[in-house]
């Protein structure tokens, strides 16, 4: 997972060799891990279809390798990882794939980004499109909205209560938690419904898969 999570912070959306060397050993505080480890793991990877090597020997996570990533970061979020930001918040979160020939995630990213409710996010990269809420920059809404090549495409969206003082009483108290976690998945849900709208605009035989979306407590 080192290796995928180096490649996946890259703002180009690749790497050399001895780059994911560096940054793997900073991710595992181990200087022993060797170039040999390193080669080894590299073909296993690019052998599964996760990785890929590009014409001029720098490497790339394939739609497989961004989709791993985006389910490692949902169990980690799952699992009560603690966050940087301390406050009490409720995500709303999807995963989906749209079942199409000759898929382009910025098709479907640049048609998204017409609309008003949404804007580009930066760091894109040949085979990931990024989104966000135009939301003017609310502190108590952050989202994140990914579409990759291959199809797949994950939504996150997390509410922070913005009276401090009520926040722990929301998550122990159902009645007052509930309104949040729908809060959260009606708005997953809304942007699912325009990726699904614009796709099928854009791709007229585009089937679309997604689980309902879920919501919990970080």
């Amino acid at each position: 997972m080192a290796i995928l999570k180096a490649l996946n912070k890259s703002s180009e959306g690749k790497m050399r060799f001895r780059d994911i060397l560096r940054e793997v050993q900073s991710i595992m505080k181990d200087v022993d891990y060797s170039s040999q480890k390193l080669s080894y793991d590299l073909r296993v990877l690019r052998e599964n279809k996760i990785v890929n090597q590009t014409w001029d020997g720098e490497y790339t996570l394939t739609p497989y390798g961004h989709y791993l990533i985006m389910m490692y970061k949902e169990f980690i979020h799952k699992i009560g990882k603690p966050l940087k930001d301390q406050r009490i918040g409720f995500v709303g979160e999807v995963n989906g794939r749209i079942i199409i020939d000759k898929f382009d995630p910025h098709i479907l990213g640049e048609e998204l980004a017409k609309y008003p409710i949404f804007r580009r996010k930066f760091l894109a990269t040949k085979d990931r499109y990024r989104l966000e809420l135009n939301d003017h920059d609310d502190e108590a809404l952050i989202s994140e909205i990914e579409i990759f090549e291959g199809g797949y495409f994950h939504i996150k969206v997390i509410l922070y209560p913005t009276n401090q003082n009520l926040q722990e009483d929301i998550i122990k108290s159902f009645e007052y938690g509930e309104e949040w976690y729908e809060t959260a998945k009606g708005i997953v849900q809304t942007i699912l419904y325009y990726i699904k709208k614009t796709a099928r605009k854009l791709w007229t035989t585009a089937q679309i898969e997604s689980m309902p979306p879920d919501s919990y407590p970080i």
